[in-house]
């Protein structure tokens, strides 16, 4: 009877290496891209909740938050409608409704190509029949929210780079 051996080169060894090692750069590359555009999310007064999916057997070893296991569950995108007015974010400049509007789309395109799965519209210390229009109309889920607490959640996901839940 005739064994069968399989013989590997070290020239291709190397290469297998590479290419895997090419491919997980990639990844992360990517997935550090990802977290830093919906960062940037953040910095417009958006608040971003991420989610660890580290395998359970790289955190048994003690490697925690690896970038390329994170997934964006929901985005909230906060608007605070004054009249034919509105300010989105934390932002202390007043934008016509339209402009708001225009503003929290492009928001809502980023946060969704890079994966979010919820888009979320709070309306702080308002709600009008027209706001809650325009999120139904796209796709969002609408909450009231009060300015205090809206402060708080925003400076409490900024200053932990984003809430992360295992």
């Amino acid at each position: 009877m005739r064994t069968t051996r399989l013989i590997f080169s070290l020239k291709g060894l190397f290469a297998f290496v590479t290419l895997v090692a090419v491919i997980l750069g990639a990844w992360i590359g990517y997935s550090r891209f990802k977290v830093k555009k919906l960062t940037e999310l953040r910095q417009q007064g958006a608040i971003i909740i991420l989610r660890d999916r580290t395998p359970q057997l790289l955190q048994s070893i003690g490697i925690r938050e690896l970038s390329p296991f994170f997934d964006v569950p929901t985005v909230e995108l906060y608007v605070t409608p004054n009249g034919g007015n509105a300010f989105v974010g934390d932002s202390e400049t007043v934008t016509t409704n339209a402009q708001a509007k225009e503003q929290l789309l492009q928001q809502a395109t980023v946060a969704r190509s890079y994966g979010a799965e919820d888009i979320q519209l709070i309306l702080v210390d308002g709600s009008t029949p027209e706001w809650r229009t325009f999120a139904k109309e796209n796709g969002f889920k609408t909450i009231g929210e009060r300015k205090q607490r809206y402060m708080k959640r925003l400076a409490a996901n900024r200053e932990s780079g984003a809430n992360i839940n295992p």
